[in-house]
């Protein structure tokens, strides 16, 4: 991921990669510079991660199923898992406008039942003029509403404060026995348990566990990796 948002042209969020032009009627892909601001060193590494996380969270759908992306960016997982006739409801949001743009643009007119909303939530890395801080922030959902939340590469980079209350918010907005699929990295030393800064938070297993069961989360399963960061899937 990028250090800010500062790098992204105003309208990038219309415009697509240039490959695009050539496969017809699908979603596209996004440029660069947007696919970039989620980590995605290349083209290849977007796919690739979009269809592990698709893999993943295909395995907890075997009913209709309300879908929460947290932290969407362009819509990588988005684009694969919006085809899926079991999700009759996708919400997705992000803090940097651009994606959302692109995503409004590019993925909600081919599948009507997605929709992906921006929120101007602080970081101090990445988005420094935010004006609603994530410890703050209520997912735009109602509570008991979603069956699965999913946020890949985002506890990644919250501070405590920012991870209890997005724990908290999971919790709030899963109906009973809904699922939430969270990767981090956990590579901390002996005498720390939670590490980093925005940039990167590393968090000892048992400790996110803890983390996990005092709002409320159960683990249901250790997935293990999944493109280089620990994946716990917990429930309601």
């Amino acid at each position: 991921m990028n250090n800010s948002v500062d790098h992204i042209g105003v309208m990038e969020g219309e415009s697509v990669h240039p490959i695009s032009e050539t496969l017809g009627n699908i979603i596209p892909y996004p440029p660069a510079s947007l696919y970039n601001s989620i980590g995605a060193v290349s083209l290849e590494n977007f796919l690739i991660v979009a269809d592990a996380w698709t893999q993943v969270i295909n395995l907890y759908i075997d009913k209709p199923v309300r879908v929460l992306d947290i932290g969407c960016g362009c819509g990588r997982t988005a684009r694969l898992l919006v085809p899926n006739q079991l999700i009759f409801e996708y919400t997705g949001f992000d803090p940097i406008k651009p994606n959302i743009d692109w995503c409004q643009s590019y993925i909600s007119p081919r599948y009507p039942k997605a929709r992906f909303l921006y929120f101007n939530i602080y970081s101090n890395e990445y988005n420094p003029n935010g004006t609603i801080r994530g410890v703050d922030f209520i997912f735009p959902v109602a509570p008991n509403t979603i069956n699965i939340a999913f946020a890949g590469s985002l506890f990644t980079h919250l501070l405590y404060e920012d991870s209890m209350n997005y724990l908290k918010q999971i919790y709030r907005c899963l109906i009973p026995g809904g699922v939430g699929i969270i990767s981090i990295h956990n590579e901390t030393d002996l005498t720390k348990q939670f590490t980093g800064n925005e940039r990167r938070i590393d968090i000892e297993d048992n400790y996110f566990i803890s983390m996990c069961q005092q709002n409320g989360l159960k683990i249901r399963e250790r997935f293990g990796k999944l493109c280089g960061q620990e994946l716990f899937v917990v429930e309601k």
